[in-house]
């Protein structure tokens, strides 16, 4: 990379058959960017979890989407988040490749087993 020259755009694009599921959150009674919610995912035997987090470092921001990847798993069995309010929600999802553009805090505190979401297909890895 020259630093005198025009700006240069780097992009990582692998081939690959593995899949990944992306989750953006937004809380409603909890705050906005719904740092300190909890997302556990299950594929299979293997079981993950992630948590919002808003900076890690000084002057850090991190990525508020919570990224999984789940290799060569068609479908996610189970997933659970667990809002900063103490709020659960359930569900599994149906579709490969998966980037879930937002999910909200729901005002009840109703659990959802087995049920559909809409989802996106991601065409970034």
């Amino acid at each position: 990379m020259d630093a005198d020259g025009p700006p240069v755009l780097l992009l990582n694009r692998t081939d690959s058959r593995n899949h990944a599921v992306m989750f953006r959150l937004i809380g409603m009674k909890s705050n906005k960017a719904a740092v300190g919610t909890r997302v556990r995912v299950r594929t299979g035997k293997l079981t993950q979890m992630g948590e919002v987090q808003a900076g890690s470092s000084y002057l850090s921001q991190n990525d508020l989407r919570l990224h999984f990847g789940i290799g060569t798993h068609a479908i996610v069995d189970k997933v659970e988040i667990v809002w900063p309010t103490d709020k659960k929600r359930r569900f599994r999802i149906y579709r490969e490749i998966l980037f879930i553009p937002w999910l909200k805090e729901k005002e009840s505190s109703s659990v959802h087993s087995s049920r559909r979401i809409r989802c996106k297909r991601s065409n970034a890895s």
